[in-house]
């Protein structure tokens, strides 16, 4: 009978711990999409849900902390934000103009982005501002009331703001929240969106962990202060699951 060197011995523990890693950030990711709540959407093009009961109980803060830590441990990522709703939140202005309305969850708002998205006439525009007029001002566009049929890819483009990014900003903010709660990791994640994309939707190139740590630059607090021993402990743990 073989034994296997001391090598092979470390080479299968750390098999197993990364296979532990990886079924500990599946069910991060289960308990994130399913029990919470805070999602609703399609797959690929989720949006954060208006749930001020959740936001109460600071559900999209847990979510967003253990979103961090799946992060952080090289588990599985969200990967279903909506893109568009992912750059908002990183502090960018997509073209929303040209936004898909039927991702959306709420088929009596796909009905009213479709009409606004078809005034394409003077007598359209009337019927728009007769039906809708209080329900677009409503959404943040007072403008509407003495809009011309120009205006109205603007104006489409300002519901689309409102109903996926201003109507849930508190819930945004509290799971962004979360995210810093773990090392910083949402700074890190608004300073390099682009680099980040990969694991907030669906796109068909994972960010590599070698990616993912070459982004950091450590700011530590001075050496022997409570923060800097948490710093510590914080970049110990990532760079301890690599």
């Amino acid at each position: 009978m073989h034994f296997g060197g001391e090598d092979e011995l470390v080479g299968c523990q750390e098999h197993n711990l990364k296979i532990k890693q990886l079924r500990f950030g599946e069910l991060l990711m289960i308990e994130l999409q399913t029990s919470l709540g805070i999602f609703e959407g399609k797959a690929g093009q989720v949006f954060f849900t208006y749930d001020q009961a959740a936001l109460e109980q600071r559900k999209y803060f847990k979510g967003g902390n253990l979103f961090a830590c799946s992060i952080a441990h090289g588990g599985p990522c969200i990967r279903d934000l909506d893109p568009s709703l992912f750059q908002l939140m990183c502090g960018q202005e997509p073209q929303l103009e040209q936004f898909d309305l039927h991702v959306l969850p709420d088929p009596d708002v796909q009905s009213k982005l479709k009409l606004i998205q078809q005034c394409k006439t003077a007598e359209d525009l009337t019927a728009l501002q007769q039906d809708l007029s209080d329900w677009i001002a409503e959404c943040g566009i007072p403008g509407i009331f003495n809009a011309t049929v120009e205006d109205m890819p603007k104006i489409y483009a300002y519901v689309v703001k409102h109903y996926i990014f201003l109507r849930t900003a508190k819930m945004t903010h509290q799971f962004t929240d979360g995210m810093n709660a773990y090392g910083k990791l949402w700074d890190l994640v608004m300073d390099n969106w682009i680099a980040f994309l990969p694991l907030f939707t669906n796109m068909q190139e994972p960010l590599s962990k070698a990616a993912f740590k070459a982004i950091f630059s450590y700011n530590y607090s001075t050496r022997g202060s409570n923060h800097r021993e948490a710093e510590e402990d914080t970049i110990f743990s990532w760079e301890k699951h690599d």
